[in-house]
């Protein structure tokens, strides 16, 4: 079924007049490199702009000066206060730009046997998963456990998660369409995790067993680097605002599309940026509430 207006109007999240911040929703998010430091911001600009009462960013330790003069609203902390206040965050969005080091998967190993609440794994996330069995087995294990979990793979990331050879770049691996092809892959994916599937592509497909949600906003200028941290960022601020997982991944790539479609009324398709998208955001949100 396609994803429509009315849908997202009626599940986006509230904020009473009387909450706090720290009411509203508390956010980690892990991301960002030396290389892609960009990435942290996206992820956490997201996250701040579509309405995360608290967001707080781990992110390589050389980069909290440049991440802040981007997103000075971001909370920046050590994975070591991670490790030891795990229980404070209501989601955590896991994996853009990090590398596929081993620090990243025993980062994500950490958040699979510890976070209990949603978790959304995009990019590199996504790849130490493809990589090692002992983090695929975990992934089960904290569906079994009824811990949230997204995965939010394009296409190619798909296939390597199911365990399929891209090294060869099959031709059908460029397919974004509407078509059997994705619809089948995130079906596959689900059976084998167990979690909320985000095929990303045009027409982004959301998957959980049953109906297949296809997205109807944005436009094919949001095809650029960073734009999939974005979402992530937007992802994990509506599940820390308490919309389950399948509903965050609705809502989410439902509001990121129409950020970009409020970018090309602007700018138009060629030369959007992630940076557009995401401060687009809070005025996606903002035509939702009328």
């Amino acid at each position: 079924m396609n994803i429509e207006k009315n849908y997202v109007m009626e599940k986006l999240p509230t904020h009473p007049e009387h909450y706090s911040k720290a009411e509203v929703g508390k956010t980690l998010v892990i991301a960002g490199s030396e290389a892609m430091f960009g990435s942290a911001i996206f992820a956490s600009g997201g996250a701040m702009r579509s309405g995360a009462g608290m967001v707080y960013l781990s992110t390589d330790p050389s980069l909290h000066v440049a991440v802040q003069s981007w997103v000075p609203e971001v909370v920046y902390t050590t994975w070591d206060k991670v490790e030891q206040f795990i229980d404070r965050y209501d989601s955590v969005g896991f994996g853009p730009g990090m590398g596929i080091g081993e620090k990243t998967a025993e980062k994500l190993a950490f958040l699979c046997d510890n976070f209990k609440k949603t978790l959304i794994i995009d990019a590199d996330g996504l790849n130490v998963i493809s990589a090692k069995e002992e983090l695929q087995l975990k992934i089960k294990q904290r569906v079994t456990r009824g811990w949230g979990t997204v995965l939010t793979p394009h296409f190619r990331e798909g296939q390597r998660l199911k365990g399929i050879d891209v090294s060869d770049k099959v031709k059908d691996s460029r397919r974004f369409g509407h078509d059997v092809s994705r619809r089948g892959l995130a079906k596959q994916l689900h059976e084998k995790y167990g979690a909320t599937i985000v095929m990303k592509g045009a027409g982004t497909i959301v998957y959980n067993g049953g109906d297949y949600f296809v997205n109807t906003t944005g436009n094919v200028g949001m095809a650029t680097a960073g734009s999939g941290d974005v979402l992530t960022g937007i992802i994990s601020s509506f599940a820390a605002q308490g919309l389950d997982p399948v509903d965050a991944a609705i809502c989410g790539v439902y509001v990121h599309g129409l950020a970009g479609d409020r970018a090309e009324e602007e700018l138009g398709i060629y030369g959007m940026l992630a940076r557009d998208i995401m401060d687009k955001t809070a005025q996606a949100l903002k035509s939702l509430r009328k």
